[in-house]
């Protein structure tokens, strides 16, 4: 018992390091501000009695697909819930992810298999765990900062779909949502709770979306614009003087450029000026993702 205590007091400890590695990260300009969420610190069974598994569950997997853009794992002693948020983040919501060993402990052969952005690295002490840390943060700097621009790219395509389905599904009575979900083999709940966020809509598996496509919940090309607007040459050109100029990430123009084309197939709003970097630089303001 004792050596259960105390292997559970040393991976408490680096975890601490983990999210103090994390924390004082200071990268010359463009700032690189990362911010942490640990599961046990919200969700633990021994510091949150009172939550319900389904509070539980639905808390940490809304944090891993539809707010987080990297992930980092301590794999020793890791529970089937660490397994759960893994595979999450790893091939459903496609982010970044350290798995972080001690010393010569195995790592499972599907945990090294598994398709997408996964980096495994051992370590044998703190300094050496902290400097793991950092330096793979370093490495994906780039996608993490996109994260944020990521998201609100697919909200702004998902919102009105996800809304649009969600209100028919409220507008089934309880046999013909059991009959629907009877389609996907799912429970009810399987498909409420991808309606409950359009974030998660959009990273949801393609039987999702095709269960609600063929039962009229969801068109199927709703998560593309209606009528998305076409760029001139000379609005693009401006558009990469605005990303030179003011230093944006990848992700962010990505947003800004998605949005205005969007803009621009509203009919009311097709003379949007953007002719300049100045004019960029004002629409991104106003979009403030």
């Amino acid at each position: 018992m004792s050596g259960g205590l105390e292997a559970a007091r040393l991976v408490a400890d680096e975890l601490d390091i983990i999210k103090q590695a994390v924390t004082a990260l200071d990268y010359d300009e463009p700032a690189f501000s990362v911010e942490t969420y640990l599961p046990f610190e919200h969700s633990s069974a021994h510091r949150h009695q009172d939550l319900t598994p389904e509070q539980v569950f639905e808390q940490n997997c809304l944090q891993v697909l539809t707010r987080s853009d990297g992930l980092i794992v301590h794999g020793e002693g890791a529970s089937a819930g660490v397994g759960q948020e893994f595979g999450w983040a790893a091939t459903q919501a496609a982010i970044p992810v350290l798995w972080l060993q001690h010393g010569d402990h195995p790592v499972s052969r599907q945990i090294r298999g598994t398709p997408g952005d996964v980096t495994i690295e051992r370590f044998e002490d703190p300094a050496e765990l902290r400097q793991i840390v950092q330096r793979w943060l370093l490495s994906r700097r780039a996608v993490l900062s996109a994260g944020p621009y990521r998201r609100a790219t697919r909200a702004l395509r998902w919102n009105g779909p996800a809304s649009a389905a969600l209100q028919r599904w409220k507008d089934l009575d309880d046999t013909e949502r059991r009959r629907v979900a009877a389609t996907g083999h799912v429970m009810p709940a399987v498909i409420e709770f991808y309606l409950s966020d359009s974030l998660l809509l959009a990273v949801a598996p393609a039987w999702i979306l095709d269960v609600l496509t063929t039962e009229g919940l969801l068109v199927a090309t709703s998560a593309a614009p209606v009528d998305r607007g076409r760029l001139s040459t000379r609005q693009v050109l401006a558009l990469a003087e605005a990303a030179l100029e003011y230093e944006w990430e990848t992700g962010l123009v990505d947003y800004v450029r998605t949005a205005a084309e969007q803009l621009l197939g509203e009919p009311a709003i097709r003379r949007l000026k953007l002719d300049t970097p100045g004019d960029w630089l004002r629409l991104r303001h106003e979009l403030r993702p």
